[in-house]
């Protein structure tokens, strides 16, 4: 495993979690709501044009990112805002709001490579833009994005508020997948930084580490496909895999004593492919397989979204777990003159 430099943490922690913040921001709608012009939005826009918004900027930075790399003088086209924001919605006018995040989740995956293979020191090497300008590549590609998924992702809070899924919810499915795949991408990060601070040792007083934590997620993300799988192949629901015990604190305990003498690798390895299956079957199912009420894992009734995009608050929920872990460790070697995270 790769260690995370704190430099890169101080970063790529809030640049994962915004983007995750901003799609979960918007689970619970679905196409018509999102394409809809919404008087509560800035300027009477759509929820797909902010996402269209967001898109274009990404792409334009993944783009150019090879170009700003190489010189510290970048010879990158001026831009004028405004007809760039115009241009951004326009051109996207006929694209589905699927399209339009997977554009908008392509650039970004284009942008994170970039940056793994770019050292610290490079990423904050001053650069000298057209306008005369100075800035740095962290300043450039991410810490502006940062506050632009902030900005957006607020701004849809007060559209459509910030109330938790009900059992009822449905939604779009890419938009559902994309929100799994970025709550993913956090909860991985801040994990690695945890065990990066606490290494093999406990996280809570009951014992629990990194990975029992990371386990766990991985065995409701498993409890959570088989009944998705069936879902897909239009079979009922029967989940034979689950132990007889559904008290949730119990069966936590069972199947984390199943896991007992795993790996980090090996629990990464699984969750990686899980998450992978899930969000590949969530990308295929029609809309009315989403809104079908089945029998959730925990178990509660509710709809096929509902118990699928659960997984990105479980995401979440663990993810600030591990987050103040770090941030505690972090925190305690800095009163002792030590660096956290070398």
């Amino acid at each position: 495993m790769n260690r995370i430099s704190q430099e890169r943490a101080s970063w790529l922690d809030p640049y994962h979690a915004e983007r995750a913040a901003l799609l979960c921001s918007l689970l619970g709608l679905g196409e018509p709501d999102i394409t809809q012009p919404a008087l509560a939005l800035p300027g009477g826009r759509s929820g797909k044009d902010i996402l269209a918004h967001i898109a274009a900027w990404e792409r334009h930075v993944a783009d150019h990112i090879d170009s700003f790399r190489a010189s510290d003088q970048p010879p990158l086209p001026p831009i004028s805002v405004d007809s760039f924001n115009a241009k951004a919605v326009e051109e996207r006018d006929g694209h589905s709001v699927g399209e339009v995040i997977d554009e908008m989740t392509t650039a970004r995956l284009d942008i994170v490579r970039a940056l793994a293979s770019t050292s610290d020191a490079d990423i904050s090497r001053p650069h000298t833009m057209p306008t005369g300008q100075q800035t740095t590549l962290r300043q450039w590609a991410v810490e502006t994005y940062i506050a632009h998924d902030r900005l957006h992702r607020r701004e849809i809070e007060e559209w459509v508020g910030t109330d938790e899924l009900e059992a009822t919810s449905t939604g779009h499915g890419v938009l559902a997948a994309a929100a799994l795949d970025a709550t993913f991408r956090e909860l991985m990060i801040v994990a690695q930084l945890a065990r990066q601070a606490v290494g093999r040792g406990p996280m809570t007083p009951e014992g629990w580490t990194v990975v029992d934590f990371l386990g766990h997620v991985a065995d409701w993300d498993h409890l959570t496909l088989e009944p998705l799988r069936q879902v897909a192949a239009g079979k009922p629901v029967t989940y034979e895999d689950r132990p007889v015990e559904t008290h949730e604190g119990r069966l936590n305990e069972y199947l984390r004593e199943k896991r007992r003498g795993q790996t980090w690798e090996e629990v990464q390895a699984e969750l990686t492919k899980t998450r992978g299956e899930i969000v590949t079957l969530l990308r295929g199912l029609p809309a009315e397989a989403l809104a079908q009420r089945i029998l959730c894992p925990w178990p509660e009734e509710g709809t096929v979204y509902y118990m699928v995009t659960d997984l990105t608050a479980h995401d979440r929920e663990h993810a600030a777990l591990f987050r103040r872990v770090y941030q505690a460790q972090r925190d305690a070697q800095r009163q002792h003159g030590e660096s956290a995270l070398p």
